[in-house]
């Protein structure tokens, strides 16, 4: 994205993470030029000390459970005011789902888990 805004890339990561100065100038071309192209930050590489993902995951056990969409909609109501996004996942109840929907969940390396507790204890 840099090449195409005509900065480099020091500066557009600068004026993209808001870390220093650019001329008012350049943040503007670089903020146009990243708007153009559908810019979405890589959360690894704006924070590669911590890792943080600002990502929730949810394992609803029925997601079509009014128990638990009343949950899940709560969650995703909130986490967008507190900087982060959520993903859902759905168990069916059932342990092996429930398994894989952790592991898929901590592959994308999501920095908080709700799960249905009552089928983690059957391990």
């Amino acid at each position: 994205m840099a090449k195409q805004a005509g900065v480099s890339t020091a500066t557009d990561g600068r004026v993209l993470g808001g870390c220093s100065y650019a001329s008012g100038e350049i943040q503007v071309k670089v903020r146009q030029t990243a708007e153009r192209l559908a810019y979405r930050p890589n959360l690894f590489a704006r924070d590669p000390i911590t890792g943080k993902t600002k990502t929730i995951g949810i394992i609803a056990g029925d997601s079509q459970s009014p128990f638990y969409a009343t949950i899940v909609r709560g969650m995703l109501d909130e986490a967008p005011d507190h900087g982060f996004g959520v993903i859902v996942a759905n168990s069916d109840e059932t342990l092996p789902t429930e398994l894989e929907a952790v592991k898929l969940l901590e592959e994308k390396q999501v920095d908080g888990l709700l799960a249905d507790l009552a089928l983690v204890i059957e391990l």
